[in-house]
């Protein structure tokens, strides 16, 4: 139950930032790819390492959103434990991107002890500066958008 609420907790938060942030992102040019390295890719995954080591620090949390509350609500949900407050992940990628956001799935590996937990989950990032932010996130598991094709057709 309580892997559930921190889950529903993040999703909100997450949210949450999305509603409270206005920033740009820098969209790729076709002829840029969009891999790994991507700086939204990188961010999320920054932000994931926090929580898979299940930080409680506030302050590491504080680079990914514009509200410094929103960190201090995830950090919190952490608690003492140290436990992962997301389960492993098998990939992230990027599944579109605009000139005010970008999508990044991530794929969860399952875990019986994240039972309930998305198969995937879509981030929408965006950018203010070299920044990254998380505006928004939702369960794409069951209409999963695949990886943006690097140059187009």
């Amino acid at each position: 139950m309580r892997i559930c609420r921190v889950h529903c907790t993040v999703i909100a938060l997450l949210t949450v930032a999305g509603l409270s942030l206005a920033g740009c992102s820098q969209a790729s040019s076709p002829d840029e790819p969009v891999a790994d390295d991507h700086r939204a890719v990188v961010a999320l995954t920054e932000l994931l390492d926090l929580r898979r080591a299940g930080s409680s620090d506030a302050a590491a949390y504080a680079p990914f959103f514009s509200e410094s509350a929103l960190a201090t609500e995830l950090a919190d949900s952490a608690g003492e434990s140290g436990e992962p407050a997301v389960p492993s992940w098998d990939s992230i990628y990027v599944s579109s991107e605009t000139t005010e956001s970008t999508d990044v799935v991530v794929i969860w590996v399952a875990d019986d002890a994240f039972s309930g937990w998305p198969a995937a989950t879509l981030f929408t990032m965006g950018a203010e500066g070299d920044k990254w932010f998380v505006l928004d996130a939702r369960d794409v598991s069951e209409d999963r958008p695949e990886p943006l094709e690097i140059g187009g057709n």
